[in-house]
């Protein structure tokens, strides 16, 4: 048995909140990667990330991932959406933690994003408003050319998730 005869039934954000978070946190290769994506160059040494970090005032964050060199410290703040429609203002209020965050962590600067499958990215009116959109097409697209059994595992979950979005369950606001 390999990961190829894994079926998954469904794949829900959380799964992919903690995949994220586990390979940002014990690969720096794939955090750097991601970086890059945000338009982020530099080189860090340390990655730390938290998940689900919710602000009494301005609400949850998915994904908080924070990089950090000797002469630099910054937190991404990353959106995940499978399927499910976004909440009112929802990118608004990411932007309202990013500016907390930076004051309260002495971060040298925020970085606000979505990750979702690309149909998602490109029909949803609210994905648009994050500057930053990372699909997990590109995600798993990276993690299958590792060509190692546990990336092509986590491309497969990827895969699952995206086929997931595309059949099409959509919450009624």
């Amino acid at each position: 048995m390999g990961w190829q005869d894994v079926k998954i039934e469904s794949v829900l954000e959380r799964d992919t909140d903690l995949l994220i978070l586990e390979e940002w946190s014990v690969n720096s290769e794939f955090a750097h990667w991601l970086l890059k994506q945000l338009s982020i160059t530099q080189k860090f040494s340390s990655f730390e990330g938290w998940h689900s970090v919710t602000d009494s005032q301005y609400g949850e964050s998915d994904l908080l991932l924070v990089a950090e060199n000797p002469s630099m410290k910054i937190a991404v703040l990353l959106e995940n959406k499978i399927d499910a429609i976004a909440q009112e203002e929802q990118s608004k209020r990411y932007f309202l933690r990013a500016e907390k965050l930076k004051q309260e962590l002495d971060l040298t600067n925020t970085v606000v994003g979505i990750i979702a499958p690309e149909n998602y990215l490109q029909n949803n009116q609210e994905a648009k408003n994050y500057p930053f959109q990372i699909s997990y097409e590109s995600v798993a697209e990276w993690f299958s050319a590792q060509a190692g059994v546990r990336d092509l595992y986590r491309a497969a979950v990827l895969k699952f998730a995206i086929e997931k979005e595309r059949r099409g369950y959509r919450p009624i606001k």
